[in-house]
């Protein structure tokens, strides 16, 4: 999450400062300014402040929650997840970051290079990133397993009418189809999506699994079978921690203007994800397709809305000058060519 936080540090501070086209006859625009280079960078930073506050949490469950065994298993499972979706998004945020500073993200001196070369290892260090997200699902399981075992008749009846309730109001057809930006900004709908992806795929892999092996399959052979679905479920279920994360890091925040920055870059790290998974909502039945594309426009919204924000949420992150070190980010950086006149 360093990593990320220095790479979009340098491009944004690179982005405000560099100037480049523009309407006939007006100064040249900064390159933070155009869509396309928001539509890199914001959401990007949005995710990189829900993982800041998904690892404090996790340091604090490391505090509190070793002394029970089942504190423990969770906490590994949490740590799994975090490390696979945290790496795999900084390789992308510093390859992102490396594009959107031009030529001058290639020189070895502005360090995109050298932050790629050091975190590449990170996604098969201490366990390749997708086996963890297998030790996540292996987890997920588990705990479902041992929910049911303990529930007895009465509690399992309960548990039924709940999720048939929750499954009536998600897959609602109003729902599915309103595209109310209020409603789409909800911190609401945004959690209640994550967990019934999680919910929806997590009920379905241990009906896969149970009738595979139901039917005489082995258990490894019935595990092996599932893999994609069950990296599927661990991801959702990692992304769906990071928000909760971020929503309670958001309702914590008593500095109302801190707070209300802190709830766009929010929204716009989950509808950013929605946006990227699409595909699984519309398959199901969570969204219909006017409700896709309402979700893409604010999406295009707050990444320029949080433009306005975000050389404050940067400055924030407290990088020192000398530790930053890239010449570009520090307004060092050689003038575009000025054309000669025509003769």
């Amino acid at each position: 999450t360093s990593v990320s936080k220095n790479a979009l540090a340098i491009a944004l501070r690179y982005g405000e400062q560099r100037r480049q086209f523009g309407a006939e006859g007006a100064p040249e625009q900064s390159i933070l300014d155009y869509q396309t280079h928001q539509r890199r960078l914001m959401p990007r930073l949005a995710a990189t402040l829900a993982l800041n506050f998904a690892f404090q949490d996790l340091s604090l469950r490391c505090v509190d929650g070793l002394e029970s065994e089942e504190g423990r298993r969770r906490i590994e499972s949490l740590a799994a997840g975090l490390k696979a979706w945290g790496t795999w998004h900084a390789l992308d945020t510093v390859q992102v970051c490396r594009e959107c500073c031009g030529g001058q993200g290639y020189l070895a001196h502005n360090r995109f290079g050298e932050m790629r070369g050091d975190l590449d290892i990170f996604v098969t260090f201490e366990g390749d990133n997708t086996v963890l997200l297998q030790q996540v699902a292996k987890s997920l399981l588990t705990e479902y397993r041992h929910q049911f075992s303990e529930m007895g008749f009465v509690g399992l009846l309960q548990y039924l009418s709940r999720r048939a309730a929750e499954a009536v109001s998600d897959w609602n057809p109003l729902v599915k189809r309103s595209v109310d930006p209020v409603h789409l900004r909800d911190g609401d709908f945004h959690l209640r999506a994550f967990k019934a992806r999680e919910n929806h795929l997590l009920t379905r892999v241990a009906a896969r699994l149970k009738s595979l092996i139901e039917g005489g399959q082995e258990p490894w052979n019935a595990f092996n079978q599932c893999q994609d679905h069950l990296v599927t479920l661990a991801k959702a279920s990692v992304e769906r921690s990071i928000l909760d994360c971020f929503q309670v890091a958001v309702q914590r925040c008593q500095d109302a203007p801190t707070q209300a920055v802190l709830a766009q870059f929010c929204s716009l790290f989950a509808l950013s994800r929605l946006e990227a998974d699409r595909g699984w909502f519309l398959e199901n039945g969570y969204f219909e397709g006017v409700k896709a594309k309402a979700i893409r426009d604010q999406v295009l919204l707050l990444c320029h809305q949080s433009r306005l924000m975000a050389w404050d949420v940067m400055a924030a992150f407290g990088i020192p000058d000398k530790l930053l070190a890239a010449p570009i980010a520090l307004g060092d950086f050689p003038s575009p060519p000025i054309p000669e006149p025509d003769r």
